[in-house]
Formats: C-alpha cells, sequence, structure tokens
C-alpha cells in the first residue's frame, strides 16, 4: 500500500459503499431507463479515479478503464431504451472483448519495460 495506505483503504470503502447502496436502489425502480446502473456505476468509479488524482493517489488503470467501459455501456443502454430501437446489440461481450484486449496490452508493455525493451539472445 506504501505511504498512502490509509487513504487508499478509506478511497477504496468509500466506493465500495457508494457502489453497493447505487446497485441497491437501481435494482428497486423499475420505471428508470435500462442502463442507468451501468452508467452510475461507472460514474462512482470514475469519481473515484478523479478523487485519487486530485489527492495525488496512483490512479489504477484498470478501475479507470473499467469506469469507462461501464458508463460507455449504460450510455449505450439507455439510449437504446429511450431511443425505443429493437436492435440489442451485445454491448457486454463487446466491451469484455475491449477490456481483455486492454489487459493483453498492459500486460505486454509491462513485460517489454521490465525486461529492458530487449529480447534475450541465445
Amino acid at each position: 500500500m506504501g505511504q498512502h495506505g490509509p487513504m487508499d483503504r478509506l478511497l477504496e470503502n468509500i466506493a465500495w459503499g457508494l457502489l453497493l447502496v447505487w446497485w441497491g436502489l437501481s435494482f428497486i425502480p423499475h420505471f428508470l431507463p435500462n442502463g442507468l446502473d451501468a452508467a452510475g456505476t461507472g460514474i462512482i468509479v470514475l469519481g473515484v479515479c478523479l478523487a485519487r488524482r486530485l489527492m495525488d493517489l496512483p490512479v489504477r488503470w484498470y478501475a479507470l478503464g473499467f469506469g469507462i467501459l461501464t458508463l460507455v455501456w449504460g450510455v449505450l443502454d439507455m439510449g437504446r431504451s429511450v431511443l425505443h430501437l429493437d436492435y440489442r446489440p451485445p454491448v457486454l461481450a463487446i466491451l469484455l472483448a475491449l477490456a481483455g484486449i486492454l489487459i493483453l496490452i498492459a500486460a505486454l508493455r509491462s513485460s517489454t519495460k521490465s525486461s529492458g525493451g530487449h529480447t534475450p539472445t541465445t
């Protein structure tokens, strides 16, 4: 955790508390547009990322990516619901594939940096 351990824990607890309250509330009223739960989740996660940035704490790239993906998913789902579109694209499948691609790219970049950018010779 490093020198910012208590602040990390505080932000994590606040994030989980907000997410659980949001998810609980978003399941109750069925008159809300589809996608609002995902969009709200994205907003909460991105808000925590912003708070980390403003407090000079490292922003976790996977949290940032998750926040962006869930916000996009929610907005697309809400747009489909509000516009009464019959076509339902596989948004979750697309976003999961994109998340996997981002994780793979980050892993490859990390392994390249740790090896000094050189491939070993035999």
